[in-house]
């Protein structure tokens, strides 16, 4: 976590390529996906609490960059490998957005802007990353979205055909101030 995070909140000047690198490898089957795991879910966990929200604006561009490719890479050829790349990305990004209630979210309108255009034909654990990254930030009391992009990313969810998403998101979204105007009548035209 020493070659990402620099002073004062900061990252460090060699972080964004270093945490490309590390991203993309992700993605590379020669290598072992499990201790890579550990290894970036150290660095985020890290990243979390050592840089401050107006200077994480890099990480969530470069782990949105990465999302992005494998989710191109998804829709040409659907592999496990490109499934679990994706899978591990989502949970990176959910270990920092359960860190302090999404404190370090910056852009939500764009992160969310980018959920929506993932969900889709997934397997069911990418699925249910997704159902667990939007319900932290619908949950998050420091995060506000727009009523109509709360309105496309749930319909999104409720429509992702799978059952278990659908209701792991419902029961997850109980406490939601918005559960019953922008949740509940989506849920029940199922």
């Amino acid at each position: 976590s020493e070659v990402v995070c620099g002073v004062q909140g900061q990252f460090h000047t060699c972080a964004e390529t270093w945490l490309q690198f590390l991203f993309e490898s992700l993605s590379d089957q020669g290598l072992p996906n499990g201790l890579l795991l550990e290894v970036l879910v150290h660095t985020v966990t890290s990243i979390a609490s050592t840089i401050s929200a107006k200077h994480s604006k890099l990480f969530w561009d470069i782990l949105q960059e990465s999302l992005t490719k494998q989710a191109a890479v998804w829709n040409d050829k659907k592999t496990e490998c490109n499934s679990n790349s994706i899978a591990h990305i989502l949970q990176l990004m959910l270990t920092v957005l359960n860190h302090k209630q999404c404190s370090l979210l910056v852009n939500p309108v764009e992160f969310v802007k980018t959920l929506v255009n993932l969900t889709g034909n997934w397997p069911s654990e990418v699925t249910m990353l997704l159902v667990d990254i939007s319900s932290a930030i619908l949950l998050s009391p420091r995060v506000r979205l727009p009523q109509d992009l709360t309105i496309v990313l749930t319909k999104k969810i409720l429509s992702s055909g799978d059952w278990n998403a659908v209701k792991h998101f419902v029961s997850r979204t109980l406490p939601y101030s918005g559960f019953e105007m922008h949740i509940l009548p989506s849920f029940l035209q199922q």
